[in-house]
């Protein structure tokens, strides 16, 4: 794992709560809705390797909505971002404590700092705005593409992203999702609508409904998200993602 993704030891050293200070390449605001509903209290939607259900009673039952500020630290050679994530839940006096991530476009693994653990919602976000995320040479004919997290081999868990480009409006793909997880007495699909800017390199809106099924539980999450701001997006389009 070390050979693969050498970001790990960049991202992991020192102390992470003085990383944080690190000044922002690219700023993005998105908001967000999520709602769950019929899972157990020990299991949790998301986790720190790639929206998989953990059994580590975070979550619950029930719904939320807010922002969430993705900063870009730097680019690495191997492919990777380092970003910072804060999320700020709706009628809550404090934003969440800050979670400095590792996030691959290519393969979509995304690595967080272990001693704080990313939101269901964040860790979806960070699925998607890695580098190459949509690269037009890995594409078919039929407009698909497929990706596959290496970190989560040595969890036993296997995931399978297939995407179809269904719709081209300049810079704009309408990609539609489909995601599966499996492993031990687990599983789960995901289906969505991603809308992503091919220019900029990052989504514009994702909308994706999970059910999941283990033998300590079921249940389902529904999800949405939408950019706000992009620090790096020409000034007349900041008023498209209101």
């Amino acid at each position: 794992m070390k050979a693969a993704y050498p970001l790990l030891a960049l991202l992991f050293a020192g102390n992470p709560l003085v990383a944080h200070a690190d000044a922002s390449l690219r700023s993005v605001l998105y908001h967000f809705s999520m709602d769950s509903r019929g899972f157990s209290s020990s299991i949790s939607m998301g986790g720190p390797y790639g929206g998989n259900v953990e059994e580590n009673g975070s979550m619950g039952s029930g719904s939320r909505t807010g922002t969430i500020r993705l900063d870009v630290i730097r680019a690495t050679q191997d492919g990777g971002l380092v970003v910072d994530v804060t999320e700020q839940i709706d009628r809550r006096l404090k934003d969440l404590q800050t979670v400095r991530c590792a996030v691959y476009g290519k393969s979509q693994d995304v690595i967080c700092d272990q001693n704080l653990s990313a939101t269901p919602e964040e860790t979806v976000l960070l699925q998607y705005v890695g580098r190459f995320f949509y690269d037009p040479a890995g594409v078919d004919a039929s407009g698909q593409w497929h990706t596959s997290p290496k970190v989560l081999v040595y969890r036993n868990m296997t995931i399978d992203n297939q995407y179809t480009v269904t719709k081209t409006d300049g810079d704009i793909l309408t990609v539609k999702i489909d995601r599966s997880e499996k492993g031990a007495a687990y599983s789960s699909k995901t289906d969505g609508t991603l809308l992503y800017d091919a220019r900029l390199d990052i989504p514009d809106a994702v909308k994706i409904a999970t059910t999941a099924q283990r033998a300590s539980g079921e249940g389902d999450m529904n999800l949405e998200l939408k950019l706000l701001t992009d620090s790096m997006a020409p000034a007349t389009n900041q008023t498209s993602h209101q």
